[in-house]
């Protein structure tokens, strides 16, 4: 069975309440118009493959009327492996572009901040975006992504915000969309490994120590004693005035 169809059947057969969730987030914030050309940021983690597969469905099945073009970003560390990607991309059929830029500038991995990296891919997807006259740019954030977030944001900036499902910048010439917004971080594990996805990314060094994975430990026990509690914390940023 070919690679294409072997993958619509999982979503068929397996995880059609992934693609009803995700079809209803784009549907709810009107992440995708008609002739829309998408960038969409590809990593090779399991959340960025998982959105790009489901986004490559609804666009060869024409359930939604646009073009995507994949991103890799090479941040210049040596961590990801094109090869596996490039290979992967070709086996589905998929347009993909690679941008290596390099983040270090004579510093060591270990000297380099999340504000940093993130600020630098951010910036090179955003040109890449242009390039390419691509008006959006997809990310794979999903819903737990969201969350812990928002707990950041209160804990450590003092603010009540979130990381949008969908939001206009540079005066609405490119609109960044979060396809994932509803779909739970195990979802995603589960279809990548129902795909047995190549995932040729490795961990960022700064990981451990992180704010994200101090907020991450710190409410993981909460929210699964109390699962509710996330749908709570997003209900509230709806409710906000």
């Amino acid at each position: 069975m070919e690679p294409i169809q072997q993958r619509d059947e999982i979503i068929t057969k397996r995880f059609l309440f992934l693609l009803e969730k995700i079809i209803k987030a784009i549907n709810d914030y009107q992440m995708i118009k008609k002739g829309d050309k998408i960038l969409m940021a590809v990593s090779g983690g399991k959340d960025s493959l998982t959105t790009m597969h489901f986004l490559d469905y609804l666009q060869k099945k024409k359930i939604f009327d646009f073009k995507m073009l994949v991103c890799n970003v090479d941040l210049g560390y040596g961590c990801a492996s094109p090869h596996l990607l490039k290979e992967h991309f070709k086996s589905f059929n998929i347009d993909y572009v690679f941008v290596k830029i390099d983040i270090l500038k004579e510093k060591k991995r270990e000297d380099i901040d999340c504000f940093w990296c993130s600020w630098n891919r951010r910036k090179t997807l955003f040109e890449t975006a242009k390039e390419y006259n691509c008006n959006k740019v997809s990310l794979g954030h999903h819903f737990d992504d969201i969350v812990h977030t928002t707990l950041m944001n209160l804990f450590f900036y003092g603010e009540i915000s979130t990381a949008s499902p969908k939001l206009k910048l540079f005066k609405g010439e490119i609109t960044l969309i979060r396809p994932l917004c509803y779909v739970k971080e195990e979802e995603t594990k589960e279809f990548s490994n129902s795909l047995k996805l190549p995932l040729p990314c490795c961990a960022c060094p700064q990981k451990p120590s992180s704010r994200r994975t101090f907020i991450k430990e710190l409410f993981n026990p909460l929210f699964e004693k109390s699962p509710f509690i996330k749908e709570n914390i997003l209900n509230t940023l709806k409710n906000l005035s």
